[in-house]
């Protein structure tokens, strides 16, 4: 990460927090912490973080969810169900702008640890989820 954080900083500011040499990985702060026990990870906070873009990784990084403070302090988490709804509802109205909608076939794969519920919004946006669990 913070490789990553060097390279894009003239385009994107990074405040890298829990790093492995902080602790324990992913105590406390890691993308499983954030969804499961739904709170914020380590080393944020309302006051000085409302409005960032947080980000937060599991140990092999293959997993992320995002989330933020509100500019009441509320903190919003946005894991991978919502992710992918929001990326395929961009995709599909975007399509549509460029009048290309009619030359792709789009649909999003869903793993059977998909929320129901998920799968069915973005079945209603007109995105096909053939690999979603359907209520």
């Amino acid at each position: 990460m913070v490789k990553m954080a060097e390279k894009l900083k003239a385009e994107l500011e990074c405040d890298i927090r829990n790093t492995p040499d902080d602790g324990e990985l992913n105590a406390n702060c890691g993308a499983e912490h954030c969804q499961k026990a739904r709170l914020p990870p380590t080393g944020v906070n309302k006051d000085t973080d409302k409005m960032k873009r947080l980000i937060s990784f599991d140990g092999d990084a293959d997993r992320v969810v995002y989330s933020f403070f509100t500019e009441d302090g509320t903190w919003k988490l946005i894991d991978g169900d919502k992710e992918a709804a929001l990326i395929a509802g961009f995709l599909k109205e975007n399509l549509a702008i460029l009048g290309l909608d009619n030359e792709f076939k789009m649909a999003a794969v869903q793993t059977a640890y998909a929320n129901g519920a998920s799968g069915a919004y973005i079945n209603s946006l007109g995105v096909e989820t053939p690999l979603a669990i359907r209520a």
